[in-house]
Parts: structure tokens; C-alpha cells; sequence
């Protein structure tokens, strides 16, 4: 496990105040409703990951996403874990940080899968941003229905660090 980064744990608690005006479900999500939160931590803190929280990207590129945890009432807990950056802290020292440990194990599956899918159909690579490429090859209207199927802050995230393979297979477009 990682030292505990204070200027990252000062700026994610910035970050927090600062977006949940705008965004009040903010590190909730519409499958857990009110009963679990998922605190996406910033680089720098990704040491402290639980394997509850899951991992963005594939292969190679699978990594740890940050904390979640099950609660009685999402937002009462997140008001409580952003009343201060000690109480932020304290929950950030809380998480199993397992997270490693699973990507490790995502990986490898991911591996698995595509030596499996090579022998079968060959894929071209395209590395380059989804956010250049996407509305060009799939058009607004299946953005829309993606973010209407997965949530939109998810896929509006997964624009913005994804290459168009990555993002193709993280939601299905892609056989």
C-alpha cells in the first residue's frame, strides 16, 4: 500500500465540493440507488483501491477505479466522509486496498479472451481517443443510447480516457 498523498487527498475533496452542486448523485449510482457509494479516486490514491469499486479499460489497460463501500444512506455518508479532509482521510485508510490483486486477475482474463478471439477473427487496431473518433463512426443518437443504458457520467468518463477499441468493448459495439 501506497503513503496517503495529502496535496491528492486535498484537491479530490476540492473536486467533491466543488462538482456535487451541479452533480448532487454525485459518486452514487442508479443500480445500488441509495445504498452503496463509489468514491473514484484520483491517480495518485489508486493504491488505496478495493476491488468492490470494479476497474475501467481492458487488457492491458484495466485499472483500478477507487472505493466503494455499502451503506445505509449514500448521502448522508458522503457528507459525512467530505465534511473534512481528516474524515476523507480516515475513509481512504478504511478500504481493504485489494484492488491490485483483481486487476491482476482482470488482466489475465482479459489475455485469455483475446488469445481465444485471435484465432478467430482478426481486429483492427485503432488506439486513437474515443472522444475523436466515436461521433464520427457511431453519430449522437447511439451516444444518447448509450449513456441512457449505462449512465452518463460513466460514459461520459469512459470518452475521455478510453481509446475507440477500448470503449467499443467496454460497452459491446464491437462483437
Amino acid at each position: 500500500m501506497g503513503q496517503l498523498n495529502t496535496a491528492a487527498v486535498n484537491a479530490l475533496f476540492n473536486h467533491y465540493h466543488a462538482k456535487v452542486q451541479s452533480k448532487p448523485n454525485l459518486y452514487t449510482n442508479s443500480r445500488d440507488k441509495n445504498k452503496a457509494v463509489l468514491v473514484v479516486l484520483p491517480t495518485e490514491l489508486l493504491d488505496f483501491a478495493n476491488k468492490g469499486a470494479g476497474h475501467s479499460g481492458f487488457g492491458a489497460g484495466a485499472r483500478p477505479v477507487g472505493i466503494r463501500r455499502v451503506v445505509d444512506d449514500a448521502k448522508s455518508f458522503l457528507k459525512n466522509i467530505f465534511s473534512s479532509t481528516s474524515a476523507l482521510e480516515q475513509f481512504i485508510l478504511s478500504s481493504e486496498c485489494d484492488a491490485h490483486e483483481y486487476i491482476a486477475s482482470v488482466k489475465m482474463r482479459h489475455a485469455l479472451k483475446a488469445k481465444q478471439s485471435t484465432s478467430i477473427c482478426s481486429v483492427n487496431i485503432d488506439n486513437r481517443p474515443a472522444r475523436e473518433v466515436f461521433f464520427t463512426k457511431y453519430g449522437h443518437n447511439e451516444a444518447k443510447a448509450l449513456q441512457n443504458k449505462f449512465g452518463r457520467d460513466l460514459v461520459t468518463k469512459e470518452f475521455d480516457v478510453l481509446t475507440i477499441n477500448e470503449f467499443e468493448l467496454r460497452f459491446g459495439l464491437v462483437l
